[in-house]
């Protein structure tokens, strides 16, 4: 259904307005010199490409394609022109040629989706074709999720983590976000990338693992890092408040340095029995810094949670009424990926998970603080071995503990520090209702995100499969039960998640926005990822641009690598 050379006329179609003649071009021609001389870069990019849609020539044109643009309206049959980078036409383009001509007759076409919650980091300088999401559709990812983000560092930090980045994934020194975009530029990796800055990261570059406040010299250090960060393209503050060292600030720590952000995004301070006290805190931290707050990876973990959903909503709700801006993001799957080390609780992180702990004068606390834990989650048999980094356990990727117990003759809590102290492990948790997913995606303020890793086919072990299979995968679910349109399904990967990292110019199909598009075929639309083989490439997407360039073509990587970090001042 594709073509290379000069295209067949497209068909006409009523209401699209067709192609000026060249006389009209050469008067324009000479207008826009003299508007431009006072005019702003945004009235001379629509000159531009005003211009450029009445000369009739493109770099390339995709034909008579279903468009659904990202904003939640109904979808339209429409050709779209491409100049660089950028969308300059959409309508009636029968009168145009064009270099490179797709033909989209029978597909739908959306605008590149913007993974909101992304862990690639790092993981894109080991293989940067990102082969896991651009199967999916995935043009954007955003980075330094968590609390954990590349730079900026203090000069300190920034020399240890080189040591582990250099070793682990062949990362260049970084010290800051600039850095990081300047190593992604030399990189080009297949899709986009914009960075968050952690919290984590900057407490570890003051206090370590320390449990302990700042102190005002440390907190105007910590300022000073975020304001050279921002101004370097970073697109907020992320904290993981239930990871060590985040999960030593306080609401008062974070509230400084919040403010100014373009947007809080938080792995809250608990998702089961606390998740309301923790929601209350992350609102208060937003509120009182005067910023938009996204949750990251909304849940409400363990049977016992699940009815907890109602109250959640109704403390969004309020604060949303006291003008809040409060979104969410979410993965389409009811089991959560985690290390093993984080299910145990925080003062035994510290000490650091080793066998020795069952014996040792907090025994018996740690033991009962494990198994509330795991009974809230619903029992052993629901927590999986992922990707095992022990090697005496590495056979048993995709176990349970449970299982795993019976196999080994050790009791289960027994058996977690074990393999915790000979190199752990990641672990899939199944603790998440299907219901309160659908409610979740049911609210217009949740965006689709991954919460996983541009990985590439053949890796080992069983990681979760929303790295291969997010989006797809949403997609197939709304397909399945229709509690939303696609219309809404696509605004909540594009527009939605484009709109809370502050991206002015991605997330939707529109002239002057930039050419970062999916065209899929609905009809071979599959999600292979599953918990039993979750390293399987999503089907689907038949031609995939980014920045104006197929990255994808006949369902077939092209080799080309046209993504770059997105420096962009978010205001």
């Amino acid at each position: 259904m594709n073509s290379e050379s000069e295209p067949n006329p497209a068909t006409s179609r009523e209401g699209a307005s067709p192609l000026p003649g060249r006389k009209d071009v050469l008067k324009l021609g000479a207008a826009v010199g003299l508007a431009a001389l006072g005019a702003s870069c945004g009235p001379i990019r629509t000159l531009r490409n005003t211009l450029r849609r009445m000369s009739g020539s493109f770099d390339v044109i995709l034909w008579r394609g279903t468009i659904v643009d990202g904003r939640g309206g109904p979808g339209f049959e429409a050709d779209i022109g491409i100049h660089g980078d950028e969308i300059t036409a959409i309508g009636n383009l029968s009168d145009a040629r064009a270099a490179n001509n797709f033909d989209c007759t029978g597909y739908h076409v959306f605008p590149g989706f913007v993974d909101l919650h992304s862990h690639s980091d790092y993981v894109l300088f080991e293989d940067r074709r990102a082969f896991s999401k651009i199967f999916q559709g995935v043009t954007t990812e955003i980075v330094g999720q968590d609390g954990r983000s590349p730079g900026p560092f203090t000069p300190a930090l920034a020399k240890s983590m080189h040591a582990y980045l250099k070793k682990q994934y062949s990362v260049p020194y970084i010290r800051d976000v600039s850095d990081y975009y300047d190593a992604l530029e030399e990189l080009r990796p297949a899709l986009n990338v914009k960075t968050m800055i952690g919290a984590g990261i900057l407490r570890q570059g003051q206090a370590g693992y320390n449990r302990r406040k700042l102190d005002r010299e440390e907190i105007k250090n910590i300022r000073k890092l975020i304001e050279s960060g921002l101004s370097d393209g970073a697109c907020g503050i992320s904290s993981g408040l239930e990871y060590l060292p985040n999960a030593h600030s306080d609401a008062p720590e974070l509230i400084e340095m919040c403010k100014g952000s373009p947007v809080y995004s938080t792995h809250m301070r608990n998702e089961d029995d606390r998740v309301i006290e923790a929601l209350l805190e992350a609102i208060r931290i937003a509120r009182d810094a005067n910023v938009p707050l996204n949750i990251s990876h909304f849940k409400l973990q363990g049977k016992r949670n699940w009815n907890q959903i109602h109250t959640a909503f109704q403390v969004i709700q309020e604060a949303r009424k006291e003008g809040l801006r409060v979104t969410m993001d979410r993965y389409p799957y009811l089991a959560y990926h985690t290390s093993l080390n984080s299910l145990f609780p925080i003062w035994a992180q510290r000490k650091g998970i080793r066998p020795s702990l069952k014996n040792g004068d907090q025994a018996a606390r740690l033991r009962r603080d494990l198994e509330s834990k795991v009974q809230g989650i619903g029992g052993y048999d629901r927590i999986h071995l992922g990707v095992v980094y022990s090697r005496k356990y590495e056979d048993y990727s995709g176990k349970s503990i449970a299982e795993l117990s019976r196999i080994k003759g050790k009791q289960p809590f027994d058996l977690m520090l074990d393999i915790a102290g000979s190199g752990s492990a990641s672990t899939v948790v199944f603790a998440m209702s299907p219901e309160n997913l659908r409610r979740i995606y049911s609210d217009p303020f949740v965006a689709v995100a991954s919460d996983g890793s541009a990985l590439p086919p053949g890796m080992s072990g069983r990681p979760h499969p929303r790295n291969y299979g997010t989006f797809t995968h949403f997609l197939e679910m709304i397909r399945k039960e229709k509690f939303l349109s696609l219309e809404e399904a696509v605004r909540k990967c594009t527009a939605l998640p484009a709109s809370i990292a502050g991206l002015a110019d991605r997330g939707q199909i529109q002239e002057g926005y930039k050419a970062d598009i999916a065209i899929f075929d609905l009809s071979r639309l599959r999600s292979y990822a599953s918990y039993e083989n979750p390293v399987r490439i999503s089907a689907g997407v038949e031609a995939l641009l980014v920045n104006g360039e197929f990255v994808i073509r006949n369902t077939l990587f092209t080799g080309v690598y046209p993504g770059r970090p997105l420096r962009e001042v978010v205001s």
